[in-house]
This record gives C-alpha cells, structure tokens and sequence, in this order.
C-alpha cells in the first residue's frame, strides 16, 4: 500500500473507519476555531490559545489530554464517548484548514506510553491494516502487583508529605506559559556545566529540568531558605530488567524518584549540583526500589505523591506524538496540552524558524514570572523563546 503522505485515500473513507473503530458517530462538521495552525509553531501562543477555542474542543481537556495538530483539510469530524482509554475524543477544525485532534484520557487505565499505543495502532489501522503491529496487553496484576507481605524497603521522598510555610500555588490565577529551549540555548547549559568543572555527562532531559528546578525555586523565592524543595523525575518502567513488562502493556508503568536539597543550596549551587541531585534520585530505579513502591502504595493506601515543593517533570520527548500519522502526514504538534501547578512535560517542537528543540510548559504565579525569566536567561545568557 502506497504512503499515506500520497493521499491517496478518500478522506471521507478515512473518518469513517476511524469512527467504526472508535464505535462513535458522526454528528456533523467539525468544531471550528478562528486560529490557525501557525498559531502552534509559537511556543508561547500554543499552549494560551486554547483558551479561545471552544469550550469543549481538542485543545480543553482535563490534565492528562494529547492534542495533536495536523495541516491539511478535514471535511467531517467526530465526537467520540469512549469507556475506556479515550473518555472524550474530539476534532477542532483550523480556518487554515488544520485540525487539532484531541484526547481526554482516564489515567487510572493508562499512562502516555500506553495512549501512544493506542494512536499507533488506529493510525495503522485505518491504513488498513488488518490487526495493531503490537497487540494491546492488559494483566497489570502479573506484573506490578504489591509484594505478599508488602513491605517498603527504599526511601521514597516522593511519597513524603512535609508542610511548606506557605501556601504560593493555591490559585486560581496561575500563568501558563512554555519555555523553547533551541540548539542554541540548550548548548548554553552544557557549556555553563563545563564552566563548573563538571565533567559528568548529563542527558539533555536531565540538564533542562536541573535548570527549571533551579529557576523555578529562586522565583517562587521560598519565605524559609532551608525550606525541603523536591523534584520528582516521571520515569517510564518498560524494559527494565527484572520487570518483564511486555511491549504491548499499556497500563500506568512509572515510578517518580525525587531529588532533594535546601532551596537555599539548590539556589546558590551551581548548575552541577542540581544536575547530579537528579542523576542519583534516576539511579535509585533498581528492581527493589519498584516493588518498595508498589508495597508503600499498598500499605498507605494509595497516597498522592508530595504536592509541597515538589516539581514533577516527564520526558514525552522519546514518545514522537508528532510523528501520529492518520492518513494526513506528520503533526504539526503532539504532546500534552498544558502545565498544571506542579508538573510539566518536555516535548519535541519545531519553531516558525524551522528549529527542532524542547518545548516545555510551566505554570506559575503571575508575581513569579519575570523572575522565573530572569533567572532563565541569567542560566543560558540567552533571550528565551515563548516567554
């Protein structure tokens, strides 16, 4: 069968498979928005213009929502009631003639590794392909189960509820905004690591979330200098030895160990120190550390990870959302939809300049921001993209 990029395929054809796989209907044309897809090639007016769309279209979803952007024409769309992995599926249609396809996904039946699963496999099916290339695997109970007897055998500061001195994230007039970090900047930071007579070698993922963790605590400006300041490293669990988790689980796989200092020395440190904070917090991922938070989940009841001064980050950067093809070529953008209070993502984005980088969204506190700048491009010595 010949490339989807050819278009060969009848578009009408194409929506209608994918509403019989979806089981869903057709109520009519897409829901339409003023913007454009240009809109999504600025960092800065990605993640803010889903406030004018409408209110139940691709781009509003809850917090964990994948919207996905595609340039090309869309003649009829869907809304799709899904029971299990996609709760709401909806198409927005750009006045460019772009789409934006976005899903509201229940996280307690899987997590971005296992939605991207389920992408792939409507994407090769509606090419018609007769069956997924990987078939879905349910049997978390073979696989994740709490030990018997449970027992917590690790340090879990992610799990650690300390009270913070006050309360700088409970609003509901936080500012969302995302940071680019291009070629240029992101070698920025490596080369301030070197000026710090660091020679550990350090991922890309690891050397941008050091440098928002350091930022994001010296504009949040703790009252308490030795206030406990956490960030916790979204960690995806496939492959790792001892686990046997097969390709096709698409369930919740993931941990979140969590680096730890003083916000005084985090602050004041140079940028090694944070970088080598969160390569130890990743070494702890062994075998027995998994199965101790499976037990402490067990044991304590399902606690919620720590929300005081803990900043949680996820890596989608190696999930490719932008790669989705659904008979109309590649995304223009793919990948979570915003920030919240505490977590953001790393995602691939190519800027109007034709730049392949980092797009990272964040939230903060309206006084917090020019800060939070400040102390970004004090970091890099560059003027920073979507700011």
């Amino acid at each position: 069968m010949r490339s989807p990029t050819t278009r060969t395929y009848s578009r009408n054809k194409l929506v209608w498979r994918i509403c019989k796989l979806e089981r869903c209907y057709l109520p009519g044309l897409a829901r339409l928005s003023s913007l454009s897809c240009e809109s999504f090639h600025d960092p800065l007016h990605k993640y803010s213009c889903r406030e004018e769309l409408p209110r139940s279209c691709a781009l509003l979803p809850g917090p964990t929502s994948l919207p996905i952007g595609f340039k090309t024409n869309l003649v009829r769309a869907t809304e799709m009631n899904q029971r299990l992995l996609t709760p709401k599926t909806e198409v927005t249609r750009f006045i460019c003639g772009g789409f934006a396809l976005g899903i509201r996904l229940n996280h307690t039946m899987a997590d971005a590794y296992g939605m991207m699963q389920f992408l792939n496999s409507i994407s090769e099916l509606i090419k018609g392909a007769s069956a997924p290339s990987i078939s879905p695997v349910w049997q978390r109970e073979q696989y994740l189960n709490a030990r018997s007897p449970p027992r917590i055998t690790c340090m879990h500061h992610e799990f650690e509820q300390i009270r913070q001195s006050r309360d700088f994230m409970d609003s509901d007039k936080l500012f969302r905004t995302s940071i680019f970090f291009t070629p240029k900047v992101i070698q920025a930071l490596y080369n301030r690591l070197s000026l710090s007579g660091s020679s550990r070698r350090c991922s890309r993922f690891d050397l941008i979330i050091a440098c928002l963790w350091k930022c994001r605590t010296n504009a949040l400006n703790p009252s308490n200098p030795d206030e406990t300041v956490r960030l916790s490293v979204i960690t995806n669990l496939r492959g790792k030895p001892g686990l046997k988790i097969p390709t096709g689980y698409y369930g919740n796989a993931f941990v979140y160990p969590a680096a730890v200092s003083t916000a005084r020395i985090l602050c004041t440190a140079p940028l090694s120190y944070a970088v080598q904070l969160i390569q130890n917090a990743k070494a702890q991922m062994s075998e027995e550390y998994i199965k101790s938070v499976a037990d402490l989940i067990v044991i304590k009841k399902r606690p919620k990870y720590a929300t005081d001064w803990n900043f949680l980050v996820s890596d989608i950067t190696r999930l490719r959302g932008e790669k989705i093809d659904l008979g109309w070529g590649n995304a223009v953008y793919g990948g979570v939809a915003w920030a919240t209070s505490n977590l953001s993502f790393c995602t691939n984005f190519k800027n109007s300049k034709g730049e392949d980088g980092v797009v990272v969204p964040i939230c903060l506190p309206p006084l917090a921001v020019e800060k939070f700048k400040y102390e970004l491009e004090e970091m890099t010595c560059e003027p920073l993209c979507g700011m």
